[in-house]
């Protein structure tokens, strides 16, 4: 049965249990397996399923977080491997979020170290007290500062973020002009 519903399977029978390994094409296909496959299994026979599902294809890949009176707060996410997700996600929590984060997996990332520019973009917009935004598609990064942050905060934090970020990645800096308000 089940080498009539997957059509790129192996089933191996041994003595004490079934498996079956599969590829699927999408997630959603894999799920589909996986319940058409449960729904027949025979009693008293252990069966070992291992269908996989490709990653999907992300382009660009992209981060933005913003960083306002109103908190952090993250706009989108990529990562490139579940280690990876974790890693965004534990540095999203460190920088305020409290909330479920999940950040999509997929293929597609300029480099493995996407993960460590992300973090270390978080860090710098960290160090932008006053707020800002960090943005980053595939291998550019930009880190915006809130109008009237101190030219010191901002140069320490781009300083930091430049002697972080992994090779590959290009960085930009925006500090807008001081609002010159006299309250």
């Amino acid at each position: 049965r089940a080498l009539g519903t997957l059509p790129r399977s192996k089933v191996t029978v041994l003595a004490d249990r079934v498996e079956i390994e599969a590829i699927s094409e999408s997630i959603e296909q894999r799920a589909t397996f996986i319940a058409a496959l449960e729904r027949r299994m025979p009693r008293g026979v252990e069966v070992v399923l291992d269908i996989s599902a490709p990653r999907p294809v992300i382009t660009p890949f992209a981060f933005r977080a913003v960083h306002d009176g109103n908190g952090l707060r993250l706009e989108t996410c990529t990562a490139d491997s579940a280690e990876a997700a974790n890693r965004i996600r534990l540095a999203l929590e460190a920088a305020g979020i409290r909330r479920l984060i999940t950040c999509p997996v997929g293929l597609g990332a300029p480099t493995p170290s996407w993960s460590d520019a992300v973090t270390s973009g978080l860090e710098a917009l960290r160090m932008l007290e006053m707020g800002g935004t960090l943005s980053i598609s595939d291998a550019d990064v930009t880190l915006v500062a809130a109008q009237d942050t101190p030219q010191d905060v901002f140069d320490t934090a781009m300083g930091r973020l430049q002697n972080t970020l992994p090779p590959l990645f290009s960085l930009q800096g925006v500090l807008p002009e001081p609002s010159n308000r006299t309250d």
